[in-house]
């Protein structure tokens, strides 16, 4: 069984990202890593997705990826390490990105006390990329579309129940804003689901699996 598993919901419109998020992973896959992917084709709401993700996850810890972004150079093993000490919650730094022009810096950590857009940074404490213990991941329930993830922290927190924290000092995830490719983007279905590498550390579920 994985220490940590990376949940990734996905659907074809986005197959080319889709397919060099598993390449990061896959440069990086070692011992204790994992990942679940569910893809649809616009079939079933982001949040449903992350649910059902988050119910057939095995792991100890799980965080999500967006199938846009990417984890930077070595985070896996930094992330890995970070677990031995058996945190709640593993915080750290994120490279936000808009249309590939760098943004304001962002700090994912327990510290923050809850969601904040300050002028010269932006904080968030609980949040969906960075590893939580499952059981405490469950304190939430992923539910709908736009804005699910926030509604899911907003349960975990008023649990009270996460509060011990690994900080690593370093920009471990790369969230990738493209304003042409957003959750709001009005697509159409595309018929068909696009072949997928076999990776031993991927497994898929729903139902394109």
């Amino acid at each position: 069984m994985s220490t940590w598993q990376v949940l990734i919901t996905s659907i074809p419109h986005r197959h080319e990202k889709l397919l060099e998020l598993l390449a990061c992973l896959d440069e990086q896959a070692q011992a204790g890593f994992g990942a679940l992917l569910y893809r649809d084709d616009l079939e079933v709401p982001y949040g449903d997705k992350t649910q059902a993700l988050l119910e057939a996850a095995t792991a100890d810890y799980v965080s999500c990826a967006d199938d846009d972004d990417l984890l930077a150079p070595g985070a896996v093993g930094k992330i890995l390490a970070a677990l031995e000490n058996l945190p709640q919650y593993v915080g750290f730094r994120v490279r936000w990105t808009r249309n590939g022009v760098l943004q304001a810096p962002v700090i994912h950590s327990l510290a923050c006390g809850g969601w904040h857009d300050r002028p010269e940074r932006l904080e968030r404490d609980i949040t969906q990329f960075n590893p939580i213990r499952r059981d405490l991941a469950l304190l939430g329930r992923w539910e709908g579309g736009y804005e699910a993830e926030r509604r899911w922290a907003a349960q975990v927190r008023e649990s009270r129940r996460v509060g011990d924290e690994e900080f690593v000092d370093e920009e471990l995830y790369y969230y990738r804003e493209c304003m042409q490719d957003t959750f709001k983007t009005d697509r159409k279905p595309l018929g068909s689901m696009p072949e997928l590498p076999s990776y031993p550390w991927l497994r898929q579920i729903g139902p394109y699996a």
